[in-house]
């Protein structure tokens, strides 16, 4: 540009560019001497903190805060994973036992995730989160992923007949009547075909229930759920255990958005680290804005101590203190939602239709739905409702001998 400038004949033009042109090397050279300034600046801090971290050490020992999990991608495989879970809830840790399913189903062989023997009594534990979330970060290993209530053989049996239309079976097979041959065919096609399967059969009583009911392993992977430790030489077996101190730490920080890491220490020791528990107390915290440690006070109160070493009969004061505030909470917010946690006690715990309750709540059901969510005692997905056991065991606990005749009579209408 001032080459330019230099070869134009002599006027108050070339005059008036000249001095313009010496003003803006000024100016850049006095920014590029405010960058070498804020560049030494820097230098020096970081000098600062790197001294500082030296003479005290355990500051460069600081637990960091629990990240969030890093989005996944969309699962391609075909799969009815939505159909029983809408929104995954918040997982964390589990590492190891991720890595030993991942390996144990590489063997070609059913395997089931149970919880170890020293609380085979207990249910909340994780067991099913467990398997989804394997499902999901492995989504890319499948091309079918197959949920199954496996309770009894009933809902089991009708499961794995809705395999028919992702399995692109012929219409015969889709028009057949014989639940017999529909299941043979299923198996038929899970032997033969060249897709990649995965079937999680979710909490299986025994082996017996599964008598008849497991497809050939060698052409893709069986994943079981179960309560019951004792499953022989049926399927290689993985137990679950309450979540580790720095898990169940973490667990509650991310389900809350709080930094109290010693609060929320707490408050799991004093809830078992059952995981559980520590949904339903994080949901409370997080809907009503109460700090951590105004929640182990709390618990302190209902005179829970800790329970790092408790036992299976303790369950019931574990998941009540935690089930409570939730409840009243939803109730105060939605009176109806009372009603509908009791009639949803008596049924089963899954894929609940919410046909039965639309007459009975009218416009009320949404609100009581959504109420109940709040506070983790409930799940909606797909025109279905659902809970966990546990929940159902404290709800129906709380009812009075008649309060319980009525809501029976209720879900039998």
């Amino acid at each position: 540009m001032s080459r330019l400038i230099m070869q134009m004949p002599d006027s108050a033009e070339k005059q008036a560019l000249l001095e313009h042109l010496a003003e803006d090397r000024k100016q850049w050279s006095e920014v590029c001497g405010q960058l070498d300034a804020n560049r030494l600046s820097l230098e020096q801090l970081q000098r600062d903190v790197d001294e500082l971290l030296r003479r005290t050490p355990e500051l460069s020992r600081a637990p960091r805060e629990p990240e969030s999990p890093a989005p996944l991608k969309p699962m391609t495989a075909v799969s009815n994973l939505h159909e029983h879970f809408s929104t995954m809830r918040r997982f964390v840790g589990r590492k190891v036992e991720l890595e030993r399913l991942r390996k144990s189903l590489n063997r070609k062989r059913p395997t089931t995730v149970s919880q170890t023997k020293a609380i085979h009594a207990l249910g909340g534990i994780g067991k099913t989160q467990l398997t989804i979330e394997f499902a999901r970060t492995r989504a890319a290993d499948y091309d079918l992923i197959w949920f199954l209530r496996a309770e009894n053989n009933q809902t089991l049996a009708a499961d794995l007949s809705a395999l028919v239309d992702p399995l692109g079976l012929p219409d015969e097979v889709k028009q057949e009547t014989d639940q017999r041959r529909i299941l043979r065919a299923v198996f038929q096609s899970l032997h033969s075909t060249d897709r990649r399967w995965l079937l999680i059969y979710d909490n299986a009583e025994s082996p017996m229930v599964l008598n008849g009911l497991l497809p050939p392993a060698a052409k893709g992977h069986v994943l079981i759920t179960s309560r019951n430790p004792n499953w022989g030489g049926q399927a290689d077996s993985i137990p679950l255990d309450v979540f580790k101190e720095k898990e169940a730490a973490d667990f509650l920080l991310q389900r809350t958005g709080q930094k109290d890491r010693k609060a929320a220490m707490n408050v799991a020791a004093r809830l078992g680290r059952l995981p559980l528990a520590l949904e339903q107390a994080g949901a409370f915290c997080e809907k009503t804005r109460r700090p951590l440690a105004e929640y182990c006070a709390y618990l302190e109160q209902k005179s829970l101590q800790h329970l790092d070493q408790y036992q299976p009969q303790q369950y019931h004061s574990l998941i009540t203190a935690t089930w409570l505030p939730n409840f009243e909470a939803a109730r105060r917010e939605c009176p109806a939602a009372e009603e509908l946690l009791a009639l949803v006690s008596y049924l089963d715990a899954d894929a609940i239709p919410l046909s039965l309750f639309e007459e009975r709540f009218g416009d009320d059901l949404g609100t009581a739905i959504a109420a109940l969510r709040r506070y983790s005692l409930l799940e909606r997905s797909d025109g279905t409702l659902s809970t966990h056991r546990l929940v159902q065991e404290i709800s129906r606990g709380r009812l009075s001998a008649d309060e319980q005749q009525r809501v029976l009579q209720a879900t039998l209408v």
